[in-house]
């Protein structure tokens, strides 16, 4: 029986081999349940802080790579910076599985491709001689997960398919046009406190409302006004909701609060110190007896 720490080097091999995004499920990075899954929390509102944090730390970490693979000749494979088209689709890497009750939450708001190429061929693209290094750092990156409560990963599938995935593009645009990685986590930031400010003044029914036309709505539709109700008046059991200790508005409010706090430069500098020292590693690919590396796809 192989070792969970030789399984998951064999997956994450065997995920670097597609270059586009599969029809399919998700891929599990950890299929033998043994990577570890938890935070610590004393209370709810302590582990939603710490999954909030998380949330904006995995952000921070996705522009910081975007700048270096830019400034590494990445985005010049197709000639004009401008020619590689960033979109967002839904999860495909995921570390591990959770439950119905306790989902394996993404602490990315969605998975980006350039020119419907997955992420981690941005190495390739660039030529960096520790492409595996860098490729598997972008994969581990947008895997990440946290167990979390299934209220709050039904609140990220409203926030994230309608506005984070959204905000994501246009700051890892900004990035491959020039911006610094700092210019491209504050304006993530910047865009999601104006989502979660007027989601705030909103009573607790109509909150829970707007989060399920969220959800519901085609993505093709224009957002959904998230002051407007779809009732003229409330119903009795919109008035026993709005007495009630409302959880939702106490997840929101937390991602408004983590995210007015700036990501702190020392924490830029260490990953992208990290991510340089990668960069560098020589590989053999030769060693390894494959001509591409180890489950690399050929240059698309």
């Amino acid at each position: 029986m192989p070792s969970a720490k030789n399984d998951r080097v064999n997956r994450l091999a065997e995920a670097i081999k597609f270059s586009q995004r599969p029809e399919g499920p998700r891929f599990y990075i950890d299929k033998m349940g043994t990577t570890y899954k938890n935070i610590r929390s004393s209370s709810f509102p302590a582990r939603v802080y710490k999954y909030a944090t998380e949330r904006r730390k995995t952000v921070a970490n996705l522009m910081i790579l975007g700048e270096k693979m830019r400034d590494a000749g990445a985005f010049d494979r197709f000639g004009n910076k401008r020619d590689v088209q960033i979109t967002s689709a839904g999860a495909y890497w995921q570390a591990f599985q959770g439950t119905a009750e306790w989902p394996a939450c993404h602490t990315s708001p969605g998975l980006l491709l350039f020119n419907k190429f997955l992420p981690h061929l941005l190495p390739q693209w660039a030529q960096i001689p520790g492409q595996y290094a860098v490729q598997i750092r972008i994969i581990v990156t947008f895997a990440h997960c946290i167990l979390m409560p299934e209220l709050v990963n039904r609140i990220d599938q409203a926030l994230d398919e309608s506005f984070g995935e959204e905000s994501l593009v246009e700051s890892m645009e900004m990035i491959r046009d020039g911006a610094s990685a700092r210019d491209g986590i504050c304006n993530y930031q910047r865009k999601m406190i104006e989502v979660y400010r007027p989601l705030l003044e909103l009573s607790p029914s109509d909150l829970a409302r707007a989060l399920g036309r969220l959800r519901q709505a085609n993505p093709d539709d224009p957002h959904p006004e998230l002051t407007s109700t779809s009732r003229s008046s409330k119903t009795w059991e919109d008035e026993i909701i709005d007495k009630l200790d409302d959880p939702t508005h106490k997840v929101v409010r937390t991602y408004l609060k983590v995210n007015e706090t700036e990501v702190p430069r020392s924490d830029i500098e260490i990953v992208g110190k990290q991510i340089d020292a990668e960069m560098r590693i020589k590989e053999s690919s030769v060693e390894r007896g494959e001509e591409n590396g180890p489950g690399r796809p050929k240059r698309p």
